[in-house]
């Protein structure tokens, strides 16, 4: 039986190494995957994801059990992303395997519908609106549109309750459908 995240940390708090590696394993590829969709920047993934888990290592002691400790984790790159992105680094967007949680975003008439061209560049395009959007607006959509997670684990990870986390997806989701959608309508 594996050991619960709980028991991991109270383990490294410690000093035990090895809960650290253990803990580490199994959240990488998560924690990797909510941060490659919130920064869209391969490196800036890497780095930050990296910084995470030495945070994690030296704050450990600090975990006072108040939430989960993948909670804790995501926080942790949460507000690391959010620093990341007050220093107004150019994000590059490029399609790759994780798109497909994007995909339920664009609009389909046809069952058996498949990804065009068209599609490509419309996919492009939200990628670059949802990195415009505000910190707090993207954190939410990203969380929950993207990553799947319920609405009461985002409010775990935000901060905030589960109807703000309703609504703000709402208004991320409202923007994103202006600027993509709004725009045609407005050629036509």
């Amino acid at each position: 039986m594996e050991p619960s995240d709980d028991h991991l940390i109270r383990q490294l708090q410690q000093g035990n190494r090895p809960a650290f590696d253990t803990l580490m394993e199994r959240h990488h590829a998560r924690l990797s995957k909510f941060v490659h969709h919130y920064m869209r920047d391969a490196d800036a993934t890497k780095d930050i994801v990296q910084e995470t888990f030495i945070r994690v290592f030296f704050k450990a002691a600090s975990f006072r059990f108040q939430s989960s400790v993948r909670t804790w984790i995501f926080q942790i790159a949460l507000n690391l992303c959010k620093d990341h992105g007050r220093k107004a680094i150019n994000q590059t967007l490029s399609l790759d395997d994780n798109d497909a949680a994007l995909i339920h975003m664009l609009p389909s008439n046809e069952p058996g519908y498949e990804i065009t061209v068209d599609d490509k560049r419309r996919l492009e395009q939200l990628k670059m609106e949802i990195a415009k959007l505000p910190h707090k607006l993207r954190a939410a959509l990203v969380a929950f549109a993207i990553e799947e997670c319920s609405q009461e684990e985002c409010a775990r990870l935000l901060g905030i309750t589960p109807k703000a986390v309703e609504l703000r997806v709402y208004r991320a989701r409202k923007i994103l459908s202006d600027k993509l959608y709004g725009t045609r309508r407005a050629k036509s």
